[in-house]
């Protein structure tokens, strides 16, 4: 694993996806008040514990954007997710009945955050699907861990299926 920059936090890496799809929209989301919204504050957390609390983040995803002004819709919440990663046709699963909703919601602007699957040390990462892609199970994104990098984007790749995705369908203030 790679050394994180000072300021990095892992474990807020779907507060993070969030105001990036908010800022695209022009739209600004303060950081704390999006952290409240969620339900968590940001406790000292040492890395070898920060993938345990990243679980569960999205909790009250629904009502902390709508509290700051998205409209988020499951596509695959955390009760269709358990013990699916264990399964053979998951794979199958995705392609078949997830990315043709993913690849519509690109088609219209809409944001979508995927938890788990990215490659790499952000495996357990939240991250936002930017673009369809040749590559891995064909979408690129960005898992986001601190305000550097949400000033910057990372591009990310989706290694494996995700085990929840919500669309944000829509972004004001």
């Amino acid at each position: 694993m790679s050394k994180r920059d000072y300021g990095s936090k892992p474990e807020e890496s779907l507060a993070f996806a969030l105001r990036a799809i908010a800022r695209q929209a022009e739209v600004k989301i303060d950081h704390r008040e999006l952290i409240t919204a969620l339900g968590f504050e940001t406790p000292a957390v040492p890395s070898h514990t920060a993938t345990a609390i990243m679980f569960g983040r999205d909790a009250r995803l629904i009502e902390a954007g709508k509290i700051v002004g998205m409209q988020i819709r499951e596509v695959h919440p955390p009760e269709a997710a358990r013990g699916l990663e264990a399964a053979a046709e998951f794979d199958q699963h995705f392609d078949a009945s997830y990315r043709p909703l993913i690849l519509r919601a690109l088609e219209n602007n809409q944001g979508v955050i995927a938890w788990r699957g990215w490659a790499g040390e952000r495996e357990l990462s939240w991250g936002w699907i930017r673009a369809a892609c040749d590559e891995g199970v064909g979408f690129r994104g960005a898992t986001i861990w601190s305000e550097r990098e949400l000033n910057s984007l990372r591009n990310d790749l989706l290694v494996r299926p995700s085990v929840q995705l919500y669309i944000v369908e829509r972004v004001s203030r």
